[in-house]
């Protein structure tokens, strides 16, 4: 009895890039300078304009939450055991220190990222800087 399913073989061994961006620009270090310049700065200005509207609502957030703790204590509605903020705060520090020595373990791995992004930065270097400007633009705007 013969089997005629067919299957597809996935080659696990080549890096995985990011297809929608290939569908959608095809590989980018084979376009010219003009296109990835603009394509670097559209995706840096929309990247900085997220960043810098995201950073301002957290900072409103955090400080507005700051403030009405501040008034709620002056007006005797709650009151603030600052010994008990005290011990928290050491715990919270030890515990913070345990982690970042289990964190240099994963330096390497952090390092082998780093070069990688330095890589695709050298080798992009119009895309990168485009980028980079465009971030900045965002954050300005």
């Amino acid at each position: 009895m013969p089997n005629d399913e067919h299957f597809e073989v996935i080659d696990l061994t080549r890096e995985r890039r990011n297809e929608y961006i290939e569908k959608l620009l095809g590989d980018l270090s084979t376009k010219g300078a003009v296109t990835q310049i603009a394509v670097g700065g559209a995706s840096g200005w929309v990247a900085g304009y997220v960043f810098q509207r995201v950073g301002r609502a957290a900072a409103t957030a955090i400080g507005g939450g700051l403030i009405l703790i501040r008034l709620a204590h002056y007006g005797g509605y709650i009151k603030i055991n600052w010994q008990q903020v005290e011990k928290d705060v050491n715990q919270a520090q030890r515990q913070l220190t345990k982690e970042a020595k289990k964190m240099q373990r994963h330096n390497q791995e952090i390092q082998g990222y780093l070069h990688k992004i330095k890589q695709f930065c050298q080798q992009n270097v119009m895309l990168s800087s485009g980028f980079v400007g465009g971030f900045l633009l965002g954050i300005a705007f």
